[in-house]
């Protein structure tokens, strides 16, 4: 048993065809090992091909469908802006977020990502870390407002990029990057919130400060965000998809 590049390239074309069915942008990402095949001579099931049939396999039995909601009443909404930098070899980030915005119920919180050391070794060696801190800022952000923004149209803002242009495809040339993509597009459909991902300039992005200061600084607080500090759950970032459907389900 093996896969060829004849039949690997047939079964990205299905795959993705297959995928313009399916909620925002979930089963491009995590395809990478199917793709690579298409121009290798080899015939072995590697480690990466077999992780991307099973995703496969686990998208079959999600039917991620994508839907097309009409009705008139006004959706919840929310809105959501992170960041993070990497200077001298240390990482920060932080994201504020606002949910029901304009509304009595609205909701202003801000949170401080405390960064494990052993988060760099699960990406492997890199020249800089800030694409994948970017999009790891969200993934926590989404982690950690997952109960509150349930059922809402959702913005998230972000200044960098390379992180945005994979959550926007879907998908990414960076294998890290790819799993986050993956997992925030579950994430999303999981919560039932429907995402939109657009570019903000560093200066005028809401969490710079905090991203930086963390709680010292007085932006946030100034203008109603509730302040406090998280952790990431590096866990998330190797769990199958049907893993992390079912735990943000429950989030």
């Amino acid at each position: 048993m093996g896969l060829p590049a004849g039949m690997a390239s047939k079964l990205y074309g299905v795959a993705n065809f297959i995928e313009t069915g399916m909620f925002a942008r979930i089963g491009r990402a995590g395809l990478w090992a199917i793709k690579d095949r298409q121009k290798e001579r080899s015939f072995d099931l590697t480690p990466p091909i077999m992780q991307s049939f099973r995703l496969l396999s686990d998208l079959f039995k999600l039917k991620p469908r994508r839907e097309f909601l009409f009705w008139d009443k006004q959706p919840r909404r929310s809105i959501t802006a992170s960041d993070a930098a990497y200077e001298n070899g240390v990482g920060s980030a932080g994201f504020l977020s606002i949910i029901d915005p304009g509304q009595p119920e609205e909701t202003r919180l801000g949170r401080v990502i405390e960064l494990p050391s052993s988060l760099y070794n699960h990406w492997g060696p890199q020249t800089n870390y800030i694409a994948q801190l970017e999009l790891l800022a969200v993934l926590t952000a989404i982690t950690q407002v997952a109960g509150l923004i349930r059922g809402t149209s959702s913005i998230w803002f972000v200044d960098n990029i390379a992180a945005l242009m994979a959550l926007v495809k879907g998908s990414s040339g960076s294998h890290s990057l790819d799993q986050m993509a993956k997992i925030v597009h579950l994430a999303c459909f999981a919560v039932r919130t429907v995402p939109y991902f657009e570019y903000v300039e560093s200066k005028a992005n809401w969490s710079d400060e905090i991203s930086r200061k963390g709680a010292r600084g007085k932006w946030a607080t100034r203008n109603s965000f509730a302040v406090g500090e998280c952790d990431v759950l590096v866990e998330l970032l190797s769990l199958p998809c049907i893993a992390i459907v079912i735990i943000f389900e429950y989030l």
